[in-house]
């Protein structure tokens, strides 16, 4: 975080007003799920388009039902979850009609509390058929929602608690003349939290941890005005005190156009771009003909979206009601919910182990002046000397630290369709999701969110070894002075082949060749990373992607990856980026941690990130040299026939000596998206062809 140690932050609380103690009359469940198309069964780029055009095309239409656009369109803001289930795509939409700020402004700092009081708060649960274009021509689909549920009006009591670090450098922050001039007189201002307890670096003049990011929130008529701000920190973490201010900006969720420009940094204006209620009035073209809510019948619970299930916010049951360790389908994993990492996993394959230690580690955030310009890997933004350059503002965002984490476990039975493939292994996969920036996050029950920090991340397991980690990064978008943003997902290994601690690896470039030294890796789609047993058959192979980044390191107790995020907070503030720990050490008999980063472009998606999210993946096959898993032998096959290469294994030379000199272009891919619904081209990180 920004500043301070964890136990320095009261932290926030929320409670409802004016309700009953459940929200919502669905019923639902972490246990109980309908059947859903898993990455096994689709393309890679069929996956994302999944996700992600199909939750566009789905929210418009649900936001076409008259008394859903009458609802949504008036909202301050609004959250959405969306899941799509092999009959149908699934949307929950909250958010508030107005909200008041008691005890707010510099009063309510003083005594170390706000109290914000949210009006209006509905949640809605819709599923949408898509079903094929009556006449059978063209590719387009034809969605149509068939059931719907809306509760009724209610409110929420949100309490804002600051502690004394907190309080200094939030009232240093509201000294400062730019900030001064944006809030005015006014006094019913909130301090969202989010960015206060970012992890960032920003420009060459101020290292990692040396800056913060306190915001203050205010209503306005139908409209709130987000006030962002960068703050210098001086002597973090042992005596924070702020410095000189970095920025001023107001973002609006509706319109940015008259925030002006001020001596501080960049153009002081930014905006949300594209959440639901936005969509509800440029886009959604009213369909009378849906009947009303009272007679459509409710969702079934195996079939409301994960986010809205239940009460509508999490229960701490949750986590006491997923299994630990996860014991099927021949996977055992033992879990554990970190503040920093996510979810931290020990995984063990058919009795064992395959990994000691596999997490998303870090989610990276760049905002430069112009991304596409910029390169197109992680270390472009956070590592290279451009990277630094003044106006390129990057977090390090916790995943864990604001939960709720992990929700559940659900099957993956095969899919009876002719889509799918028959022969797909059963499987079961764990979901977990994370509000990053503040301590609970109640905006997002509300609406009242300014940023996409909001991840869905999920870990897929099935019977014959194959594993497969999703991140998804969803909207509504945010898009400022600074640019438009770019993300880097980093996923952390510690491979235990066979059980062996200390593993063989092998890149494949067209030929297996073994490396000895710390390496990194750029994919061009035909790579793969083995680590195998030395004193055996088992294997672990990481199928990558295009533009995939690998870094093998040697395993060292106190380096991000082994060691948990900001637990210690100096060694924190010292972490960029996994390269930075390449120092030609030997990975020869040594034990390794395997790092895979992914960047997503704010441009490769056809829509605003308010209704499509950046989808990454990892893959992953535990097995043994003579009995890989299906994908694995299928994508040996593939790439010799592409690179004329050999499956064998062969050793020498250092992965230094390997690794692919010219990074491969941006990716444009075609789903044959036919029986899938997708439709139109969805952009996203290379890797897929049409003839897939």
């Amino acid at each position: 975080m920004g500043l301070g140690s964890y136990e320095q932050w009261e932290g926030s609380s929320i409670e409802a007003i004016d309700a009953d103690d459940t929200l919502g009359h669905i019923n639902g469940n972490y246990t109980n799920f309908a059947p859903e198309a898993t990455p096994l069964d689709l393309t890679k780029s069929e996956y994302a388009a999944r996700l992600g055009y199909r939750k566009r095309r789905t929210m418009v239409e649900v936001l076409r039902h008259p008394e859903v656009n009458d609802i949504i369109s008036e909202m301050y803001g609004t959250f959405d979850g969306f899941d799509s289930w092999v009959d149908h795509d699934a949307l929950g939409l909250n958010g508030c009609k107005n909200f008041t700020v008691e005890e707010g402004g510099r009063q309510g700092l003083e005594q170390g509390e706000h109290t914000v009081k949210t009006i209006g708060n509905q949640y809605i649960r819709a599923l949408v058929d898509p079903n094929r274009a009556i006449d059978g021509s063209s590719p387009g689909w034809e969605n149509r929602v068939t059931h719907l549920s809306i509760t009724e009006p209610q409110g929420y009591t949100i309490k804002r608690r600051y502690g004394e670090a907190e309080k200094r450098v939030l009232q240093a922050t509201l000294e400062k003349e730019p900030v001064q001039e944006l809030l005015g007189d006014a006094d019913e201002w909130y301090v969202g939290i989010g960015k206060l307890t970012s992890i960032s670096t920003y420009s060459p003049k101020y290292a990692k941890s040396e800056v913060t990011f306190p915001i203050f929130i205010l209503p306005r008529e139908h409209d709130y005005l987000v006030v962002d701000t960068a703050i210098e920190v001086n002597n973090w973490p042992d005596d924070p005190q702020p410095g000189e201010l970095v920025y001023a900006q107001g973002i609006h969720p509706i319109d940015a156009e008259d925030v002006e420009t001020n001596q501080y940094g960049v153009k002081p204006k930014g905006r949300v771009t594209e959440p639901a209620h936005m969509l509800a009035e440029d886009y959604a073209v009213v369909d009378d003909s849906y009947p009303s809510v009272d007679e459509m019948p409710d969702p079934p619970a195996e079939k409301v979206p994960w986010l809205f299930r239940g009460d509508g916010h999490y229960s701490p049951k949750v986590k006491a009601e997923t299994p630990n360790p996860a014991k099927r389908n021949n996977w055992s994993v033992e879990w554990k919910d970190s503040e920093t990492d996510g979810m931290i996993s020990t995984m063990e394959f058919d009795g064992t182990q395959a990994f000691e230690r596999a997490a998303l580690s870090v989610s990276l955030t760049a905002y430069p002046p112009h991304t596409s310009d910029r390169g197109q890997y992680s270390k472009d933004f956070f590592v290279e000397p451009r990277a630094r350059e003044d106006g390129n503002i990057m977090y390090h965002d916790n995943l864990g630290f604001t939960g709720p984490g992990v929700l559940g476990i659900a099957d993956l039975p095969p899919l009876d369709k002719d889509w799918a493939p028959n022969d797909r292994p059963n499987g079961f996969k764990m979901r977990t999701h994370y509000h990053t920036g503040g301590t609970s996050v109640p905006e997002f029950h509300s609406g009242l969110r300014y940023g996409p920090y909001n991840y869905v991340i999920d870990w897929h397991f099935f019977e014959d070894g194959q594993m497969v980690g999703t991140y998804r990064r969803n909207g509504p978008g945010y898009e400022t002075g600074h640019g438009m943003p770019a993300y880097s997902s980093m996923w952390s290994f510690i491979p235990t082949p066979g059980g062996t601690k200390t593993p063989e690896v092998h890149w494949f470039d067209g030929e297996w060749n073994q490396v000895t030294e710390e390496s990194e890796f750029f994919s061009d789609g035909t790579n793969m990373l083995r680590l195998k047993d030395p004193n055996g058959d088992d294997i672990i192979d990481f199928e990558l992607r295009q533009e995939d980044e690998v870094y093998v390191l040697r395993y060292h107790e106190d380096e991000m990856g082994v060691a948990p995020r900001v637990k210690d907070g100096h060694r924190e503030k010292q972490f960029y980026h996994p390269s930075q720990y390449m120092d030609g050490e030997s990975v020869d008999g040594e034990r390794v941690v395997v790092w895979v980063n992914q960047t997503t472009h704010s441009e490769t998606v056809p829509f605003e990130s308010g209704s499509v999210p950046f989808v990454n993946m990892v893959n992953v096959n535990v097995g043994t040299v003579d009995n890989w898993s299906g994908a694995s032998a299928q994508n040996v096959q593939s790439q010799n026939e592409v690179s004329g290469g050999s499956s064998d294994g062969s050793s020498g030379g250092s992965g230094e000596d390997n690794a692919q000199a010219n990074a491969p272009g941006m990716g444009l891919l075609t789903g044959a998206a036919g029986a899938l619904g997708a439709g139109a081209w969805f952009k996203s990180r290379g890797g897929d062809s049409e003839e897939e």
